[in-house]
């Protein structure tokens, strides 16, 4: 029981300093003063660095579902303008799509979507009909196995780098340290990092809210209603079991750095087993 408090603890001070940095980055500030055309020009343009941009619900968390959705509304309205096909997009479709985009893709970024509209938008997902949902849903479908296919091939890249172990002292991550002479990882730490992917990787998570000394911390006088409900972690019925493993795999990177192949399917097998 002890361990699981720590746990706790830890996750929800990781948490709150992810939102803080989420709070400092450009666009998100553009986006609380609906500057959403300054706001998406801060954004990536490239699909390799979407993997640097906030989550969705990370974006939500921090500002607040409205500013959010409004901003997705602009990109679709913008992404209506460059349209000449018979059917476009009008207003209630735009607030529903931009509405099933947020809640279906919580762990991609508000960059992908506008990336996505891009790309479609000059025909590299087929023809174009007609604007809908249909539409721009096929459209994410196809973008999401370029993006996944961009990682796979930005994390084949990592492999060769040298491994580093994980290091916790009082449940908190203090840094990494290169494991001497190539020698594998302590087992005791080895299972501490496979304790932590099974604690990250769980259906959902639970997601505090800020708190209001924390938000005028960070310049916002009035706070956004605090968030007690839980957001899906792996949204899994959107993904291919291909993405679902980069996916996996881009979180094993960013929590622990980069690990030998056979370490990092022993994290991806003891968590999928542990699921199931």
């Amino acid at each position: 029981m002890e361990n699981q408090t720590g746990v706790t603890k830890t996750n929800d001070n990781q948490t709150s300093i992810t939102l803080q940095s989420v709070l400092q980055m450009t666009s998100v500030q553009l986006m609380q003063k609906n500057e959403f055309r300054h706001a998406s020009n801060a954004m990536s343009t490239k699909i390799e660095g979407t993997f640097d941009e906030p989550k969705v619900r990370e974006v939500i968390q921090a500002i607040g579902e409205d500013a959010v959705l409004l901003y997705v509304r602009f990109e679709l309205i913008h992404l209506a303008a460059l349209m000449s096909v018979g059917g476009n997009l009008n207003d209630a479709q735009v607030k529903f799509i931009a509405k099933q985009l947020c809640d279906m893709y919580p762990n991609e970024t508000l960059a992908d979507f506008k990336i996505c509209f891009q790309r479609g938008a000059i025909g590299l997902y087929g023809d174009i009909q007609r604007m809908d949902g249909i539409t721009i849903g096929g459209w994410m479908k196809s973008y999401l196995d370029e993006k996944y296919q961009v990682l796979e091939d930005m994390l084949m890249k990592e492999k060769d780098k040298p491994y580093y172990a994980y290091i916790l002292a009082s449940h908190e991550k203090i840094g990494y340290a290169p494991i001497k002479d190539g020698l594998p990882a302590p087992p005791e730490v080895a299972q501490k990092y496979i304790d932590e992917m099974k604690e990250m990787l769980s259906t959902r998570v639970n997601v505090p809210g800020m708190t209001d000394d924390e938000i005028k911390k960070n310049g916002k006088e009035t706070p956004p209603k605090k968030r007690g409900s839980s957001y899906d972690h792996t949204n899994e019925s959107q993904y291919s079991p291909k993405q679902l493993e980069m996916i996996r795999r881009q979180q094993i990177k960013d929590e622990f750095g980069s690990l030998p192949e056979e370490k990092i399917m022993e994290i991806l097998t003891k968590v999928i087993t542990e699921k199931e």
